[in-house]
């Protein structure tokens, strides 16, 4: 369930590259050249009650950028 609101929860125009969950702890590596909605998602993440720690890492490589984000989930839905 947890990985279902994961991977729903990333808008189209990102490339969702990889996931990785660990006891709570998400990974996301992500590749996309909308800044924007990258930016839009990060607000989102970090506006979930549901998260903490939310860390995004951004890399510009050529025109697009390569990201990883972290984040703890507080409570998992059941």
């Amino acid at each position: 369930k947890l990985i279902s609101e994961v991977i729903n929860g990333v808008p189209l125009t990102l490339d969702l590259e990889s996931i990785s969950i660990n006891k709570g702890k998400v990974s996301l590596s992500i590749k996309t050249s909308d800044f924007k909605a990258l930016r839009n998602y990060e607000d989102t993440l970090k506006n979930n009650t549901s998260y903490s720690e939310v860390k995004v890492n951004i890399k510009l490589e050529g025109t697009e950028y390569q990201v990883s984000i972290n984040f703890q989930v507080l409570k998992e839905k059941k």
